[in-house]
């Protein structure tokens, strides 16, 4: 019984993470305040997660906005929060387009600047039930009126 249980024990960490890609297709941030930002992405099996859209903490207090902190970013980054979301559910693998919604006083905020740079964090995970294992994919944009 012990060495059936040690080799699903290796059996459940031979699992990998899912191949996950991530990228935004808008450039004009007129087109993706009025109707959202275009992300177009790909996975290699039926996953289950979201997207976030984020911004520099910085230029947000500056326009006023507000939102939650984004964590889990890498060490030295900037403070961002995050000011859009979006679900991800695939069955199978593929790819595909998904256009993100901002808030109308997000938006609001937003049509104030000229140029904004924003991240995109994609996060998936696969269906396995005995070992879930988990991706992050981070795109940077820049966008102009």
């Amino acid at each position: 019984a012990e060495e059936k249980a040690k080799r699903e024990r290796e059996k459940a960490k031979a699992v990998p993470a899912p191949v996950a890609t991530a990228v935004v297709l808008s450039r004009s941030l007129r087109t993706v305040l009025a109707s959202g930002l275009v992300v177009r992405y790909s996975v290699n099996e039926q996953v289950a997660g979201h997207f976030e859209v984020l911004l520099a903490a910085s230029v947000a207090h500056r326009i006023g906005l507000h939102g939650p902190r984004a964590t889990g970013l890498a060490k030295g980054t900037a403070a961002q929060i995050v000011i859009a979301k979006a679900i991800l559910v695939t069955t199978k693998g593929g790819h595909n387009t998904i256009k993100i919604k901002f808030g109308k006083r997000t938006a609001a905020g937003l049509r104030r600047l000229r140029k904004v740079s924003l991240k995109v964090r994609l996060v998936v995970r696969n269906a396995s039930p005995k070992s879930p294992a988990s991706t992050t994919v981070l795109t940077v944009v820049t966008l102009t009126h």
